[in-house]
């Protein structure tokens, strides 16, 4: 198929070519996962280009398959990315157990050590925490994680 499209004289085997490489050097540069769908269609309309499908029927195939990825995987892709997130530093205490060193309500702050670090820890109002207690982490704000008892 190479030898065939570098001897081909047709201007659409090397317009479908160069669409291919934008569209893949577009999606290289970002990560959304959006040209790739049009390299897909653009490929399709460069198998059909070599074989002498003729250029209407070669736009009909490009517009559909990349249209029809896009709509159809391009989604489902999209969509298992974005639950690929992954919580590191602080934000990875939520929901985690801390150790209650120096009680704490609504009004008072008080302690508490979680992964061998003391903590300002803040309960909502009507919660309250005792030394010893073990709490889970709901919240933080600044300095200081908002706990309650599980």
């Amino acid at each position: 198929m190479l030898l065939a499209l570098l001897q081909s004289s047709d201007y659409a085997v090397w317009v479908w070519l160069i669409l291919i490489l934008a569209t893949l050097g577009l999606e290289i540069m970002t990560v959304d996962l959006i040209s790739i769908w049009f390299s897909l269609g653009a490929l399709v309309a460069l198998i059909l280009s070599v074989l002498k499908v003729p250029l209407p029927f070669q736009i009909a195939a490009f517009i559909i398959v990349s249209i029809g990825l896009l709509a159809t995987v391009g989604k489902w892709s999209r969509k298992m990315l974005k639950n690929k997130t992954i919580s590191t530093n602080v934000d990875s205490l939520i929901g985690q157990e801390i150790v209650i060193i120096k009680g704490a309500d609504h009004l008072t702050r008080g302690e508490g050590k979680v992964r061998d670090v003391v903590w300002t820890v803040v309960c909502e109002k009507g919660n309250k925490v005792e030394p010893g207690d073990i709490a889970i982490i709901e919240r933080i704000d600044g300095n200081k994680l908002y706990v309650k008892k599980p």
